[in-house]
């Protein structure tokens, strides 16, 4: 008899993508029933009945309503069967419904019976980390790093739980260690960049974070044949809109996405992307090659460049965010109410400051633009940025971009 579970490869093995885990369950798979306890075939009807419906409403995101299936489907694998990878199972099914609790409950005993089981002590971490439990995380991802030094996601999970738990000179030690497997890094680089400016404060990331050198904001002009700027901005906004009909945008408040936007080679957004790309290079032209800088040490010597829309369409800010397989980022900004004005009403990018989950006491360096249609923003993947759009009922539209070494 076999008993029907769901694919959690991805919560196993990416902590970093926790927060869309609960949300996108993978295909089915099935997972002998075997142990020392053997169960009734009724019960494993019942237990199979309750883990498919405590999936369903665990992918609809309905997780009070999944606990209430997967506590009955937990007390009949108690009651009859004691093996290891049906409780493994069980734990996994707890953690995509954000019951760390419970899954912690079923997992240490695992832990003590099977101590060299890498994926049992990959959720151990996860779920630790995410239930706050951040010592025993650490000590999760350390053993996991002793028998895969060059896993990067292992790398970032133990230097994400350190800055948590703020042990920041170990952070900057485990960041270190991170950036020798992965040179330039985005994500160990902002990382890094947290645990030094709590060690060692500004001066310490003032070459990382130096805005003037690295920040550039300046007017794109529209390609040959589109008269104006604004010509050619409402064709890339109607570009835009025809995207947002036929692609699986996200959305949440005012903020919609749209999928990839690069690569057909046609139209506005192709002569969109073009000119970004000569951007690109001119700005990595700029840079001084002969400073021992990470970031310049590392630009690509090819590369592909990602895009994707944003239109917001109310005050739904941004959390902080980075693109940690990108060298270099930007925007490109089509709409912008209170284009260029400095005040409370107008969109503004800032660049700098972490998300708050991260512990750090000490605020970095920031730099505020204020962008005007037609603007074009540079940064390094690395910083942190951040989209603050307007007040309700006005549209904001941008075009985000990543450079990403080919």
């Amino acid at each position: 008899m076999r008993v029907l579970a769901q694919n959690y490869r991805q919560i196993v093995t990416k902590d970093a993508s926790w927060a869309g885990h609960s949300a996108a369950l993978g295909d089915a798979e099935t997972i002998p029933v075997s142990g020392s306890a053997s169960a009734s075939s009724g019960q494993l009807s019942a237990m199979q009945a309750c883990l498919l419906a405590g999936a369903a409403e665990s992918r609809a995101r309905n997780f009070q309503k999944a606990k209430a299936h997967f506590d009955k489907c937990r007390q009949v694998l108690l009651d009859s069967t004691d093996d290891p990878q049906q409780h493994f199972t069980m734990a996994k099914h707890y953690a995509a419904i954000d019951d760390f609790g419970v899954a912690l409950e079923l997992l240490e005993p695992l832990v003590s019976r099977s101590p060299g089981n890498q994926e049992i002590l990959r959720l151990l971490g996860a779920t630790a980390r995410r239930s706050g439990k951040l010592a025993l995380a650490i000590s999760t991802y350390q053993k996991l790093l002793a028998n895969e030094p060059n896993d990067v996601e292992l790398h970032r999970n133990l230097t994400r739980a350190l800055l948590a738990h703020r042990k920041y000179p170990d952070a900057l030690a485990a960041a270190d260690a991170w950036l020798k497997v992965v040179p330039g890094n985005a994500d160990a680089l902002s990382f890094k960049i947290i645990a030094v400016n709590e060690v060692s404060g500004r001066a310490g990331v003032a070459d990382l974070l130096n805005y003037e050198k690295f920040a550039s904001v300046s007017k794109l002009a529209s390609p040959e044949g589109y008269g104006s700027e604004s010509t050619f901005n409402l064709s890339l906004e109607t570009a835009v809109f025809a995207e947002l009909t036929r692609s699986s945008h996200r959305s949440r408040g005012g903020f919609r996405v749209t999928d990839e936007l690069f690569g057909t080679e046609v139209g506005p957004l192709w002569e969109l992307e073009q000119l970004i790309c000569d951007h690109v290079d001119a700005y990595y032209d700029r840079l001084d090659k002969r400073r021992k800088n990470p970031f310049i040490r590392t630009i690509p010597d090819s590369y592909m460049l990602d895009g994707w829309a944003r239109v917001y369409d109310g005050s739904d800010d941004q959390v902080p965010e980075i693109h940690g397989d990108a060298h270099l980022c930007g925007y490109y900004y089509i709409q912008v109410p209170g284009s260029g004005e400095a005040n409370s009403s107008s969109a503004s990018l800032t660049l700098g400051p972490a998300p708050s989950d991260l512990g750090g006491k000490r605020n970095l360096p920031s730099l505020n633009v204020w962008p005007e249609h037609s603007s074009i923003a540079l940064f390094p993947a690395y910083m942190y940025n951040q989209t603050k759009p307007v007040i309700s009922g006005r549209r904001m539209i941008c075009i985000a971009f990543s450079v990403v070494p080919a």
